[in-house]
């Protein structure tokens, strides 16, 4: 008890925008991150607690919840947890990693930079994950930038792709920063490889009873009975 609320009260110290939330909203999120054995810590990622402004039909603030977001690290933790996975990650492909498809398998083939420094200047086209399990067998998904921009563009309310290079670039006026509020603005490759794990283990993974919780609870708000609903 003494950790989960140490753990609670660092993250809220650290979240100006959390402390204007529900105290409702922010334990039920937190009781489901200590259920699902995860730590609050935005040092280790595995979930995040984000202030989601309730509005009435004139666009004014009624209520201010925390949304229960799992992280790819947290997707990754409860994976490895279940013993059945050999190895599992994440990454961004850089320019130049991408070989296309083997003609004989359809496989996608990679070709990675071996020098960090050189491979960090250049920019991103995509995004991989994979994963093997301990009976062998392997599953790799590549989704092109292009492609993650069109999901988030299409499933995230908040998020509009047309303004993402904008917002990126500094062209954004100051006065309406507070429209980009979206994690897809602020944080797109964590947000894409939350994404990209999520949807390779809910497609070819096998599923943990933790997993399949997360899975389910994965951007949801509790109100006062504890009943789920889920918004971008």
């Amino acid at each position: 008890a003494q950790r989960f609320t140490a753990g609670i009260i660092s993250a809220v110290s650290n979240s100006p925008a959390l402390q204007e939330c529900t105290q409702r909203s922010i334990l039920s999120g937190a009781l489901l991150g200590e259920a699902l054995g995860l730590s609050p810590s935005p040092q280790l990622g595995h979930y995040y607690l984000v202030p989601f402004k309730k509005k009435d039909k004139q666009g004014n603030v009624v209520e201010v919840n925390a949304q229960f977001i799992l992280g790819a690290k947290g997707y990754k933790q409860l994976a490895m947890r279940s013993g059945q996975y050999l190895d599992i990650d994440v990454l961004e492909i850089k320019e130049g990693e991408y070989k296309g498809r083997d003609r004989k398998s359809d496989k996608q083939l990679f070709e990675f930079i071996e020098n960090d420094e050189e491979r960090e200047t250049k920019p991103t086209i995509g995004y991989m994950a994979y994963f093997e399990l301990l009976n062998g067998f392997r599953k790799v998904i590549y989704w092109t930038k292009g492609k993650m921009l069109k999901h988030a563009d299409t499933y995230a309310q908040a998020f509009d792709a047309s303004k993402y290079e904008d917002f990126i670039n500094g062209r954004i006026p100051k006065g309406e920063l507070w429209k980009y509020s979206s994690f897809w603005y602020k944080n797109f490759d964590e947000m894409a490889f939350k994404t990209l794990i999520r949807h390779l283990l809910s497609q070819w993974g096998i599923l943990s009873i933790e997993m399949q919780e997360a899975l389910a609870k994965d951007e949801a708000i509790f109100n006062d009975s504890g009943e789920a609903s889920f918004v971008e």
